[in-house]
């Protein structure tokens, strides 16, 4: 694999960690303010 295919691939992947870190707090706090 090239690298600039690794970083991409690395990248997106900590981006969608962090997305779905974001909406489960959002969550939370949705069900907290319920």
């Amino acid at each position: 694999m090239p690298d600039k295919t690794v970083r991409y691939a690395s990248s997106l992947f900590r981006r969608t960690v962090e997305l779905e870190l974001t909406l489960s707090n959002a969550v939370e706090t949705c069900e907290v303010h319920a």
